[in-house]
């Protein structure tokens, strides 16, 4: 079933977003067809998603996850199914992608995490469920330096994880997983 939906590629169940740096900024978002922001607790909207690459690679390039920088206001993060993370620094008046790198190469947000390490970088936690449809594994990667570098946290014993929610505690000590079928996972993670 999951194969043929024409839209939902994997649930995009994160596309609600408060800012932590000011009050009554929001983003909600919708799937295939944009990001909305409101700076006064939703009595109105701007539209912030061009640039964004909706249903790029077809119907399954989706918008999964929307999160706000922990470390710097007006940063705002967008995660694709298929397209990978992107990122604006100015409150969505502009999008580049931030990860992977290579633009031919698909990733799918399934869950995004954003916390913050010492040094006051964003760290930034994606994990990708596997699909046919965009020929993706299952895999989580981190970056302690706001999306400049990544590491791969690899364990094959938990075999092909459809990761569908990560959250970390308040101190970005503790990262806590759920998946649809695998059950939920919790580790903890240094800040270096």
């Amino acid at each position: 079933m999951v194969v043929h939906q024409v839209k939902n590629a994997c649930g995009a169940n994160q596309l609600l977003a408060a800012d932590p740096f000011r009050a009554g900024h929001v983003l909600t978002g919708e799937w295939s067809e944009g990001i909305w922001r409101s700076a006064d607790g939703g009595d109105t909207w701007e539209s912030i998603g061009a640039g964004l690459p909706f249903q790029l690679r077809g119907p399954a390039s989706v918008l999964n996850a929307l999160a706000y920088s922990a470390t710097r206001s007006g940063t705002l993060y967008a995660g694709f199914i298929s397209e990978g993370l992107w990122s604006s620094p100015d409150d969505g008046k502009s999008w580049s992608k931030l990860f992977p790198a290579g633009t031919a190469e698909p990733f799918n947000v399934s869950a995004l995490a954003v916390g913050k390490v010492d040094g006051g970088r964003d760290l930034l936690i994606l994990a990708s469920e596997p699909m046919v449809r965009t020929l993706t594994e299952s895999k989580v990667v981190c970056s302690r330096d706001g999306g400049i570098t990544w590491e791969t946290w690899a364990d094959d014993s938990l075999g092909a994880v459809r990761w569908k929610g990560i959250a970390l505690d308040c101190d970005s000590r503790q990262v806590l997983a759920v998946t649809c079928g695998n059950g939920a996972f919790r580790t903890e993670i240094s800040q270096e």
